[in-house]
């Protein structure tokens, strides 16, 4: 995923479990070569040379550090003798000898490479490379004939049936992708991502328990594999669990704080279950680490709305405006506010702003529809309160309004068939409009 910084501190890990583990010390080296901390991956190449004397990609991770320190000559020295051991990776090698190796060198290695894939075009090496290549250039055709014909000569290779999954899935050739994988796993059953890949399959074929199945195995293999974490989490979110949603998601943000994905999707889960404190909490993040942020200051401002903290609730609906003069959430936020407040003028004005942008919402024109009645314009909000029932019949609140208008205007018979339709819709709207009057 080329998240360099994530991937060097999960080596890290590993290696802080298990020291001797000579694939973690390698992906370490490789992740600080692409954070430009090549001293520290020399240091790593080292030693993973000195656990594995030759081992290919440590000489080529060697190399590349040795030249971005300006060792070009320890370099170039270091690939060729490479290249003569390993003919088959002639053009991925030269290709990163540098802009000072002349022309036809680099023409004669990938030459090699060329010569060897047409003698000998079953050799496993040279199938892998020329998957890797297909991959990073995405063609996902080739990569699959590439990795059937592994898989023939290597049939107990694990990584080879992934590969082999991986790149069906990207042809949409479903069936052959859950094969493939489902291969690798009877090789390695304990192999997270197989696991994880066949539920995503799963989850895109709308077999929700499957998936949840196999990305919860998935993290009993691997409980900080985030993709899992994510993609669980969006099952439960699918099934309406928004408090094992929030848990996962919660998970994921411990594993990597830097998933700003993970801290809004957390934040969205606590506020649609009620909890506008962790709601706001989560959106804080967010913007600390991305802003601007529409989505995440808008549902700043609910939560702090919520929380009846009105002046930050502002804050955070003016910010979207600054970026976006024209967001309906946010005008709409804004005036709910303003309500709050008392301030009817400024909020019956934001209201109109909302409506004329094409908005009609119940919710909106009700509110509009309450504000022009407060303010004397009885004709414009029976239009509106009007336009609220006919969207949504049962706002029994838009009835009882209409009632109270009817009722003054003298029209005791439309106001009390308005007041019966409320009360048979809401009961208990009795005693908030009608207790206190009688009283």
């Amino acid at each position: 995923m080329k998240r360099w910084a994530e991937a060097a501190n999960e080596f890290q890990v590993t290696l802080q479990l298990d020291s001797a583990n000579a694939g973690a010390n390698l992906g370490y080296g490789i992740a600080l070569l692409h954070l430009d901390r090549a001293g520290e991956a020399l240091a790593i190449f080292d030693q993973c040379l000195s656990q594995q004397p030759g081992q290919p990609a440590a000489l080529l991770g060697k190399s590349v550090a040795l030249q971005s320190l300006g060792c070009a000559a320890a370099s170039r020295s270091m690939l060729q003798k490479l290249i003569a051991e390993k003919p088959e990776l002639g053009a991925s090698l030269a290709s990163l000898m540098g802009s000072d190796q002349p022309a036809d060198t680099v023409d004669s290695e990938a030459d090699k490479v060329r010569k060897m894939a047409v003698r000998q075009p079953e050799l496993p090496s040279v199938l892998e490379g020329m998957a890797s290549a297909d991959f990073a250039g995405g063609d996902y055709e080739s990569a699959a004939k590439h990795c059937q014909a592994l898989v023939r000569l290597e049939p107990g290779n694990v990584a080879a049936w992934f590969n082999l999954g991986v790149a069906q899935r990207r042809n949409r050739r479903l069936d052959e992708a859950v094969a493939a994988y489902g291969e690798a796993m009877r090789l390695n059953p304990e192999l997270a991502e197989v696991h994880l890949n066949l539920g995503m399959l799963a989850f895109a074929e709308g077999d929700y328990e499957q998936a949840i199945e196999r990305c919860a195995r998935a993290l009993e293999l691997s409980p900080r594999l985030e993709a899992a974490l994510w993609n669980l989490g969006l099952l439960r979110e699918q099934q309406g669990d928004l408090e094992a949603a929030a848990g996962l998601y919660a998970r994921l943000t411990g594993a990597n704080p830097e998933c700003v994905d993970a801290w809004f999707r957390l934040g969205y889960m606590k506020l649609l279950s009620g909890d506008p404190r962790g709601a706001a909490n989560a959106f804080e993040v967010c913007l600390q680490k991305r802003s601007p942020w529409i989505e995440a200051s808008s549902n700043a401002g609910v939560a702090y709305w919520r929380l009846g903290d009105m002046a930050r609730a502002a804050q955070a609906f003016e910010t979207v405006l600054k970026v976006q003069p024209r967001s309906v959430e946010a005008l709409h936020g804004l005036g709910a506010v303003a309500m709050e407040t008392g301030d009817l003028d400024k909020a019956l004005q934001l209201y109109r702003q909302v409506c004329d942008l094409g908005e009609r919402s119940p919710e909106v024109l009700y509110n509009r529809a309450w504000l022009e009645q407060r303010t004397g314009q009885v004709e414009t909000a029976v239009q509106l309160y009007s336009q609220v029932l006919a969207i949504k019949p049962d706002f029994a609140e838009a009835l009882i309004n209409l009632g109270q208008i009817r009722q003054s205007d003298g029209d005791e018979r439309q106001a009390l068939e308005y007041f019966q339709k409320a009360l048979d819709l809401k009961p208990e709207l009795a005693r908030a409009y009608f207790e206190p009057a009688s009283a």
